[in-house]
């Protein structure tokens, strides 16, 4: 019956939008790293995907694009994960 197929398509649509906003939720305040693929449309940001392809935005330069960088995870909703490049400091601490 196509309306019982439609019900449980609808469990499992919802089960799976909770599972991926848990694991990303599970992320945030977590430093990953991540493959920097392109400029953001607006070219403000870069994209990535963490190693659980997940898509990335955050801050970034253009030649950063084919690097594996170090993020920390700020914030994310069900599909993806914002946050900022971990940038190595070379200052010296006496």
């Amino acid at each position: 019956d196509k309306k019982i197929s439609m019900e449980r398509l609808d469990i499992i649509q919802n089960q799976l939008f909770e599972n991926q906003t848990n694991m990303n939720k599970s992320l945030e305040n977590k430093t990953i790293n991540v493959l920097v693929e392109n400029l953001t449309d607006d070219k403000t940001k870069v994209f990535g995907r963490s190693e659980y392809m997940t898509p990335v935005i955050l801050s970034g330069k253009e030649d950063e694009i084919g690097k594996i960088v170090q993020v920390k995870i700020n914030h994310s909703n069900r599909t993806t994960l914002f946050g900022d490049i971990i940038r190595n400091s070379n200052k010296r601490v006496a």
